[in-house]
Order: structure tokens, then sequence, then C-alpha cells
């Protein structure tokens, strides 16, 4: 029951964002996303009632999931000065909770008050999750972790580490194409992709992403030639990612105005589709 007082606490301090405009006053800005502050002490929102705020380390596990390790809880003295409670989570022990992928903004928590909460700049059990003995694995985790929370630039910095050790690695290959894809370097993610489709030519993985790119700068044509050789590489004769090729395929022809292809190939989509599919659902919702 403790635990879960004490979450409702922290969830309750989340819900208010008003906090913003009184953050001036205490030097906290929050104005980070917990993404960019892996490894650093940060200060949770607190609503305008409370007066203490919440702070912790934010780290990730396993290379795979952000954490927030709580620590404290501190309120504004005279002077500015941090004054800890030490009452408010007295005896809970380490308090880490996974940060979920919607988790508010957060501010740094200034290194000129450290020695006032008493912590140093990193704390020494957290090096425990940052040994690793294979680099390419690691960096290529890190790399997918930041792609699939929008932050491809910093999944771009890892992900080239990896693609070091082994330039023909096909999932390096295809984060740092849905990477560069995502950022619109259209160029630099067909650069990297047709090397690896040489090295691994059935792999309806990489066909698929290259397609995709070409879909994107609206170079049809050469989308279309790709999606037909890649849907005929799937060897599950239903699946999502078959249905989402042949639905690709079937926009391609809508969008230089063949309405035979296009509706031969939603027709084809929805077969090839789970039923249970949103995808599914969105062929059927266009009357096929």
């Amino acid at each position: 029951m403790r635990w879960l007082l004490i979450f409702i606490m922290i969830c309750v301090s989340h819900l208010s964002f008003s906090q913003v405009a009184s953050s001036f006053a205490t030097g906290l800005k929050f104005d980070q996303r917990y993404t960019k502050c892996e490894r650093k002490w940060v200060v949770i929102p607190k609503a305008d009632t409370a007066k203490n705020y919440v702070y912790g380390y934010i780290y990730i596990e396993h290379q795979v999931f952000f954490m927030f390790d709580l620590r404290g809880a501190f309120s504004i003295g005279p002077g500015g000065r941090y004054v800890k409670d030490t009452t408010l989570y007295k005896n809970i022990g380490n308090l880490k909770y996974r940060i979920e992928r919607n988790w508010h903004p957060v501010a740094l928590l200034p290194a000129s008050h450290f020695k006032e909460l008493d912590l140093q700049p990193e704390p020494s059990w957290v090096k425990t999750y940052y040994v690793y003995r294979d680099t390419a694995r690691y960096n290529y985790l890190m790399g997918r972790t930041y792609n699939d929370l929008n932050e491809y630039e910093i999944a771009l910095t890892y992900l080239e580490m990896a693609r070091g050790v082994n330039p023909f690695t096909v999932s390096v290959a295809l984060q740092m194409a849905y990477a560069y894809n995502m950022l619109s370097r259209f160029n630099e993610a067909i650069a990297m992709l047709q090397p690896a489709i040489k090295e691994k030519p059935d792999d309806v993985r990489l066909q698929t992403k290259l397609g995709d790119v070409y879909f994107k700068l609206k170079d049809y044509d050469n989308a279309l030639s790709i999606y037909l050789n890649a849907v005929n590489l799937f060897t599950y004769e239903r699946s999502e990612a078959k249905g989402e090729v042949a639905f690709n395929i079937a926009n391609i022809f809508q969008l230089q105005e063949k309405q035979h292809g296009y509706k031969i190939w939603m027709l084809k989509a929805k077969n090839f589709t789970p039923e249970t599919s949103y995808l599914y659902k969105k062929i059927e919702h266009a009357g096929f």
C-alpha cells in the first residue's frame, strides 16, 4: 500500500504543467524531453499547491528501457537554496520505474545544487548498467531504442558506431535507413540500403525499406518495381508487413490514376493482411 501511495503522489505531481510559469523564479526550466537526459539528474514538475519537487536520475536499463530512479524531494529555501526533505521518502529504499513514452518534460537539476542534496554527478550504481562487451550490439540496441522514441539524430550516432564494426549488418542498415528516411535524408537512406541489398538480395526487409524511401521521394516507378519484387519474397501468405507492401502498391496505382491496378492490389492487400489488423479494417473502410 505504501508503494502505491508513493506512486500516486508522483503521478499527481505530473498532472499540472502550470508550474512552467513559475519555473523562472526557481531557475528550473521544465523543457527537457527525458530522451535528452540520459545519465542526468532531473526534477519532475509539481503542482502549484505542492511544496516539494521530486528529483531523481534517468538511465537506460539493458540498452532498451529508460528508467527513473527516484531519489527524494526538496523545497526551495531562502536565497534559492535547495532544502532536502528527509521525511517524505524516508526508508523506501530505491524506487525505480520504467518511463512511459509520453512522459512529461523535466528540468535538469543544476549541478550547483548537488552538494545541498548530497548528490554525486553520477551515482556509482549506474555504472553496472553501462558495462558491456559486445560493442556492436550495445550501439545497435541504443540506436534502435532512440529510433523507437523518434530521436533519430541521437540514434544515428550510435548506429554509426555499430556500422563501423560490421558495415553490412542488415539490422543496422535497416535502423540507419529508417532514421535517414524520417529525417528526410533520402539519398543517404538509399546509399545505406543499396550495398546491403547487394549482399543480401533476398532480404525482404531491405527491399521493403528501399521501396519506402522511393515512395517518400515520389519516385513511384522505382518504388513500384521494388515493392513488386519484395511482395514475392515473403515466406508467409499472411502478415501485416506483406499487407502493407501490397497496400503501398495499390496506393501507387491510385496516384498514377490506374484504377484497375489499384482495385486488384487493394484486394490482394486485404487477402495478405490478418483480419485483426488495423490495416485490414482500413482496407474494408475503403470499400474492399
